[in-house]
């Protein structure tokens, strides 16, 4: 029903299905009182119940009190209860009976006696405006006063300046809104920091700040090639151009930026153009590049997108450039479409990026590999900045998170690194080997002809450490504009076509011209869904060839059910020529198709998109040293695979494949102390120095001892490790480790306790500076408490609850169960005692100890506040 409906309904007589009279009223205040007290248990179940949003507008409230309830809900749930009444809570009712200022639910509830008020836009906009004038005069005027280019804002550091409380939402969308670039007069602003559609403290947003007077003006072409010259080859090279090339290149890096698209460089280095967002280290889309050669330089579209079309070369002059402008004009409208473009903005220039870090620079943070090790006590967020320190490492940047929703933005960038395989995390143990992190033998069934296993055999398998150390080697390759993951797919060799027999050699060239492959064994259409059990297709085959000896592991069950069903979109087909050579690499891009042939012949096929091929192939010894058997389709081993070999052949395949910027992985290592280092790394303990990386001037590799691969740690693999100085000191760490490692002590810090203090009403930055004094006092600072056990608390009872749960056992396995140090650590307000009598009666009497059955706020204050000049006494005591 709508809001017109409504109205008109209040004038009609009652009747059944329609709203009641104004005589007698279509909505009741017992009706409301009975949705209130409903909302009052539950907010949340309500909402839920009820199918409405937590974002709304205006709020019905009794007058004076200070319970608010969404109008518009309570409305329509409270009238749709009246017998008699049409159920307005269906959405298509809902969703068009407007909530307006002196509409039908306001009018009603005022009637009742209500009072309504909006909520959100009345108050927000005040506080937005605030934050305007707050961002203009102490950001943007003094910036453009300085003769800055560009400004960078941090929403932790706003909201901060304002004294606001819980508003970093409005704080964030009101730097990124139009208002506030209409009227600071910028453009739209760069993410240095976060997630483009999180709001939190540790966003970071930055504008780039032309001259006024240049504000909506096209710049002249020396200011264009200017915004280029981060790339070190661009700006070596340009001095050099005629003034027809240098023209030429401006016209064609104005019509890429006046269609939406963007200019960027990338660590190789190149400069490119495509879709990137500011956020993300790698470009979302790719079309082409700037290529500066000897000869002359040129654009060429790099990465060929089928839904574009776009392809060829255009030299620096002005044919090229008007052949460039025009088809770039002619795509506009797909290309618009082509990649997403929100929130809607324009292209970006190359200046507009943080500028990476070149090789040929010197050793940077993100040019050099990282070692770090994460020291101290238990308790100081050892294991919880290895997460930041991660994500700085794989995003360039990443903000301490001071709030809430700065950790929460925080660890929802680091899931989707860990997601992405970017981020690894293991944790040492004291029974932690070589065989687990590095690679290991594992036993395998051995099948024979009929895939009956007929025993075992140990095979290699790649350890964590190995896993992702090819990721990062090979997690630069780019096909088309998307990033292609080598390591963690499954690949299958396949034959197309029995080599010897030459009638068969139109099974590879139509497959690889149509973009499928094609499957033999026999001609059985295999789409009913049935057929995804294994048994359903050995029953057919059985049906349909009965004089044949079919068993379930024969090949012309076996096969069949490997091609329909174990195959899997996004798997790598890798095509064999014989036992000894391959010949193509794909990727599975569709389900089971049957296509009949009237010769019944390979009637089977799945779309493959093809990355390369050779019609004469290549050896298959270093693909793949176990070589190939005759089998026509079967899963390869993957521990026995060289995937930077695919990954290689890939990116040199004519453009089906590029070599991108490398992406930086980390490896967290959390408790590496608790692990004999020296049998867990084994010999690649060598590889980890910055300089032995692989790239780097002194690279080494290694022969691993069971899979007989080469191996070296990639350059763009970092490693963070946590160490708890409680179980072990770093004066007994395995020297080598030492020596490879940059160690950076985590301390308690009770500082961080002055937000726990003030909600619990204990000085918990007291009571830890104290615990700790005494500790390194009685035994050393290495077995320190850290701040991370109290940080959480609101509540004194929490506060109880840790000191009798996590603390106390932590000081009896310090103490070795020496309660008098217990006691003269914490005081008689957490341990007590009573005299044991000898039972004899001439021995000496013993004290017995105990935890306090509760514990007062005395016992935080006078009992824990002793000096440490007292120390001894109280432990002789």
């Amino acid at each position: 029903m709508r809001e017109a409906e409504f109205r008109a309904g209040l004038e009609r007589r009652p009747g059944p299905g329609v709203p009641l009279t104004k005589e007698t009223p279509s909505l009741t205040r017992e009706s409301v009182e009975t949705v209130m007290r409903e909302f009052d248990q539950s907010s949340d179940a309500f909402m839920r119940q009820h199918g409405f949003a937590a974002n709304f507008d205006y709020v019905v409230f009794r007058p004076g009190e200070q319970q608010r309830y969404p109008a518009k809900a309570v409305f329509l749930v409270a009238y749709s209860s009246i017998p008699g009444n049409p159920n307005l809570t269906v959405r298509d009712q809902r969703d068009t009976f407007r909530d307006t200022k002196g509409g039908a639910i306001h009018t009603e509830f005022r009637r009742l006696g209500y009072e309504v008020e909006n909520r959100r836009f009345g108050s927000k906009e005040v506080l937005a405006e605030r934050i305007r004038q707050h961002l203009i005069a102490h950001y943007i005027a003094p910036a453009r006063q300085r003769g800055d280019h560009l400004v960078t804002i941090r929403a932790g550091d706003v909201h901060k300046e304002l004294d606001l409380t819980n508003q970093m939402p409005n704080v964030c969308q009101t730097i990124a809104g139009k208002k506030f670039r209409n009227a600071a007069n910028l453009g739209e602003p760069e993410i240095l920091s976060g997630p483009v559609r999180e709001r939190g403290g540790n966003m970071v947003y930055r504008f780039i700040l032309l001259p006024s007077q240049e504000q909506g003006v096209s710049p002249g072409d020396e200011q264009i090639l200017a915004r280029f010259d981060g790339n070190p080859e661009f700006r070596a090279r340009r001095p050099d151009w005629t003034r027809e090339q240098r023209a030429a290149f401006c016209r064609m890096a104005q019509a890429v930026h006046a269609v939406g698209l963007d200019w960027y460089q990338t660590d190789i280095p190149q400069t490119r153009f495509g879709r990137k967002s500011s956020q993300l280290r790698q470009a979302e889309g790719t079309l082409g590049a700037l290529l500066c050669r000897m000869t002359e330089p040129f654009l060429q579209f790099t990465h060929q997108s089928n839904s574009l079309g776009l392809a060829g070369d255009y030299p620096l002059d002005e044919n090229g450039a008007e052949r460039f402008e025009r088809i770039i004009a002619d795509a506009e409208p797909v290309i618009r479409s082509w990649q997403e473009n929100r929130p809607e903005r324009q292209g970006k220039w190359p200046d507009e990026y943080s500028q990476p870090n070149q090789a040929s620079s010197g050793s940077t943070d993100m040019s050099m590999p990282t070692n770090l090790i994460l020291y101290g006590p238990p308790g100081t967020g050892k294991t919880y900045n290895t997460a930041l320190e991660a994500v700085k490492l794989c995003d360039g940047t990443a903000s301490d998170p001071e709030t809430k929703e700065g950790r929460s933005a925080l660890m929802a960038r680091y899931n989707e690194l860990v997601a992405d395989k970017r981020i690894a995390f293991v944790t040492f143990h004291q029974n932690y080997g070589y065989e687990d992190f590095v690679e290991g033998l594992r036993p395998v069934p051995i099948g024979n002809n009929d895939g009956e296993s007929v025993g075992f055999h140990l095979q290699p398998e790649p350890g964590i450490f190995r896993l992702i150390a090819e990721r990062a080697e090979t997690g630069s390759l780019v096909v088309g504009s998307e990033p292609l993951n080598v390591v963690d797919r499954a690949v299958y060799k396949m034959s197309l076509g029995e080599v010897a027999d030459s009638a068969d050699d139109f099974v590879f060239t139509e497959s690889i011209k149509n973009n499928y492959c094609l499957f033999g064994f026999r001609d059985i259409d295999w789409t009913n869904p049935r057929f995804s059990d294994r048994e359903e297709i050995f029953s057919e085959v059985k049906k349909q060839f009965p004089d044949e000896d079919v068993t379930p592991n024969k090949g012309i069950v076996q096969s069949p059910d490997v091609f329909r069903n174990q195959l899997q979109i996004g798997d790598i087909l890798i095509i064999s020529k014989g036992n000894y050579r391959f010949r193509a690499i794909g990727i599975v891009e569709g389900e089971y198709e049957y296509a009949p042939r009237p010769d019944g012949r390979y009637c089977h096929r799945r779309k493959v998109r093809w990355l390369w091929h050779n019609k004469d192939g290549l050896e298959v010894s270093e693909l793949y040293p176990p070589k190939f058997i005759q089998k026509t389709l079967y899963r390869l081993k993957g521990a026995e695979l060289n995937r930077a070999l695919i990954a290689r052949l890939i990116s040199e395949s004519g453009g089906q494949g590029t070599e991108g910027d490398p992406l930086p992985h980390v490896l967290i290592i959390d408790e590496i102390n608790r692990a004999n280092v020296s049998k867990v790394f084994g010999e690649l303990i060598t590889l980890l120095e910055p300089d032995k990386r692989a790239g780097m001037e002194n690279a080494l590799s290694v022969s691993l001892p069971y899979s007989k691969r080469q191996f070296s740690v990639p350059a763009n693999l970092h490693i963070i490790g946590t160490m708890n100085t409680a179980d072990r000191s770093i004066a007994l760490l395995d020297t080598a480790l030492r020596r490879r490692f940059n160690f950076r002590e985590m301390a308690p810090e009770p500082s961080l306790l002055a937000a726990a203090s003030k909600l619990t009403g204990i000085n918990l930055a007291h009571v830890l500076a104290t615990i700790n004094d005494r500790i390194e006092y009685l035994l050393d600072r290495e077995h320190r408490i850290g701040h991370a056990f109290f940080i959480g608390c609101e509540t004194a009872e929490q506060v109880h609850d840790t000191m009798r749960d996590k603390v106390i056992p932590l000081l009896q396995e310090y103490f070795f169960e020496d309660w008098s140090r217990i006691q003269a650590v914490l005081g008689d307000g957490f341990i007590g005692s009573r005299i044991l009598k000898c039972p004899v009666g001439e021995g000496e009497d013993k004290p017995s100890w105990f935890v306090q059955s509760e514990f007062s706020l005395d016992a935080y204050t006078r009992k824990l506040g002793l000096t440490s000049t007292d120390l001894l006494q109280e432990a002789e005591a």
